[in-house]
């Protein structure tokens, strides 16, 4: 995502928050202006906005056209104010300095300086050198336990890290942290960023358990040094939550977001415009895990706070709601898919027993079922959605002079697509309409036209699941499949469904035809008007389904 920070705007949130920000350093500052003033950032992804645009259903994701994250990135966090994100602790500042002088004539705080500059500029066999440089230096000296070598292990350590060296740079940073605890003890706060580093080393082995008792030792070091809500803990907490949910253990991971978020909030106070960007980060989270209720609650939070502090029509209140709109629409087809769910299940639980296998699941079952309660999803309406994004493109449209044409490109497809979803198909079309003369009227644009109405991009999709073909029969669906042709229509529905090949049971090829018939299209466009267009989709099985009157096998 790129960004281009507006000085006018910049000069108003300083204004308006002057209070808060009089306590804050320069790097503090920088990063609050960087979220609150998004004035013109593109998204540089195949869908702009993929996760307020597409509906992820249970089964569905892997037809949606949208990339599907990987666990140890299930977390997107905006970093706290004044702290760095765990993976960015290393980064130091971009400029290069060359010196003349070879690494012999320098002195070991040169040494460090030289080395941590390469390798921020990615020069990182040369600051390898300049780092060793360094610690033989320090350890030349007369005392074996000399605490001048703490600061140019932990910088060897980091540079034998990015070359991969990993058993030299755990070897580094324990000695690093045996010479701070000789020095001022098992909880001095120096082991804080050691501690940290080396659970990150255990993480990438994918030694998670071990990793976990480091973070917690360094989050405990915290404790001791600057309180329970100490704010140098908020890494720890950070690299604890990707190993908690590599492991499977989403409560853990849950509750460890949920402590990273007080932290802020015990810092600047419940309704400061500072803990916004962790409260996002917390939703974000919820989001992904399908805790629409918890998510909204916290939009609903960052709305409110940046609404009293920055006025109700400011950029900044735009990707809060586009994220809101998100849980909406997603809280909605939840609903819609659980009660399509329980009357399939109350038509067949008199004949069949299912013990269905997902593909790809990031939760254990009992965890899905435990997060996908129907109470956690009631109330929710087509029109909050709506509001919620149209309030969005209000906001843009009111600093169009301040934001990118391609940004709000993106808004305006999202709203289309919120559209087509709803199955208000003719205001779909006028949006995405609007959105291509937004284009139209801007130059180099021809390339994102093509990108997004060039072809029809899937909206919605749910995947069947494996059905017994009679009472008292065993059904294996692995290794089997449909594929179907078919037309999108130019208003985005589907139509002329055939099956052009499949080994699957006559029910799950009869199902899968009414699924595709079934699915949500934004047409492909030429010349500004929607076109129809032929299309095709393969689906692969796998699962058993099994009759009741039958037992499980071992049973």
């Amino acid at each position: 995502m790129l960004v281009c920070i507006d000085e006018v705007l910049a000069c108003q949130v300083i204004s308006a928050t002057k209070k808060e920000f009089l306590s804050l350093s320069a790097a503090q500052l920088a990063l609050a202006v960087f979220f609150l003033v998004p004035s013109a950032y593109v998204h540089a992804q195949d869908e702009p906005l993929a996760g307020a645009a597409a509906t992820t259903m249970p089964d569905s994701a892997d037809r949606a056209n949208t990339e599907v994250t990987p666990p140890d990135s299930a977390v997107e966090t905006v970093p706290a104010p004044g702290h760095s994100s765990p993976d960015a602790d290393d980064e130091k500042d971009d400029g290069i300095v060359s010196s003349s002088l070879s690494p012999g004539d320098l002195s070991s705080a040169d040494l460090l300086e030289e080395s941590q500059k390469m390798t921020a500029g990615e020069r990182y066999p040369e600051a390898l050198e300049y780092a060793l440089f360094a610690v033989e230096r320090e350890d030349g000296s007369e005392d074996p336990y000399n605490p001048d070598l703490i600061e140019p292990l932990i910088n060897l350590a980091s540079t034998q890290n990015k070359l991969q060296l990993d058993r030299q740079a755990a070897e580094s940073l324990d000695r690093a942290i045996d010479l701070i605890e000789r020095d001022g003890g098992i909880y001095d706060a120096r082991l804080v960023t050691p501690i940290n580093r080396a659970g990150r080393l255990l993480q990438q082995r994918g030694e998670h358990e071990q990793a976990i008792e480091l973070f917690r030792r360094s989050q405990h070091i915290s404790h001791r040094a600057d309180g329970v809500f100490s704010p140098d803990q908020v890494a720890a907490l950070e690299l604890m939550t990707r190993s908690y949910l590599t492991t499977g253990d989403l409560d853990a991971a849950d509750a460890t977001q949920i402590f990273r978020y007080e932290v802020d909030v015990h810092r600047f106070g419940r309704g400061s415009i500072l803990t916004v960007p962790s409260g996002v980060a917390l939703a974000q989270f919820k989001t992904r895990y399908e805790m629409y209720d918890q998510a909204r609650k916290l939009y609903e939070e960052g709305i409110q706070i940046t609404e009293n502090t920055l006025g109700e029509n400011d950029l900044a209140l735009v990707d809060l709601l586009l994220g809101l709109a998100s849980v909406r629409q997603n809280q909605r087809e939840l609903q819609d898919y659980h009660r399509a769910r329980a009357a399939q299940l109350r038509r067949e639980t008199s004949i069949a027993y299912y013990d269905y296998r997902p593909q790809v699941s990031v939760l254990s079952a009992d965890q899905a079922k435990k997060n996908r309660p129907i109470a956690r999803i009631q109330g929710a309406s087509p029109g909050q959605a709506l509001a919620a994004l149209t309030r969005a493109v209000q906001i843009v449209d009111h600093h169009q002079g301040k934001v990118s044409c391609a940004y709000r490109f993106g808004i305006y497809v999202t709203l289309g697509d919120t559209y087509m979803l709803l199955k208000k198909r003719h205001k779909g079309i006028a949006t995405y309409q609007q959105a291509i003369e937004l284009l139209d009227s801007a130059s180099d644009t021809q390339e994102l036209k093509e990108q997004y109405f060039g072809r029809p991009w899937l909206l919605q999709y749910k995947k069947p699941r494996p059905l017994p073909n009679a009472v008292g029969r065993y059904t294996n669906y692995d290794g089997t499949f449909a594929e179907a042709s078919f037309v999108v229509r130019a208003n985005g529905s589907v139509g002329e469904v055939e099956l052009v090949a499949s080994n699957a049971p006559a029910p799950m090829r009869t199902l899968f035809r009414k699924e595709v018939r079934r699915s949500i299209y934004r047409p492909r466009f030429v010349d500004g008007e929607p076109v129809a267009t032929a299309e095709h989709l393969r689906e692969e099985f796998a699962g058993t389904a099994l009759a009741a009157n039958a037992k499980p096998a071992g049973n």
